[in-house]
């Protein structure tokens, strides 16, 4: 997947879990690229955060954390 990624890229990972992936999915896509994740588990929203603050400050990404109930999700 990362030999498709070029610096500016829009990449989405969908079910992140823990963001092993988000991780080098921001690296490929640099602060001009963004990554959106998807995790529905809101206990793993902890570890997407560590990974924003300390391996990805200023770098463009979205996670959106669906909810339980049918219709509604959270991004930010």
């Amino acid at each position: 997947m990362l030999r498709h990624l070029q610096p500016g890229d829009t990449a989405v990972d969908i079910g992140a879990w823990r963001g092993a992936y988000t991780y080098w999915m921001v690296k490929a896509v640099g602060p001009q690229g963004r990554v959106v994740c998807f995790e529905p588990q809101p206990a793993m929203i902890s570890y997407l955060r560590k990974i924003k603050r300390h391996a990805a400050p200023g770098y463009g990404w979205t996670w959106c954390r669906s909810r339980s109930h049918r219709g509604a999700a959270t991004a930010r």
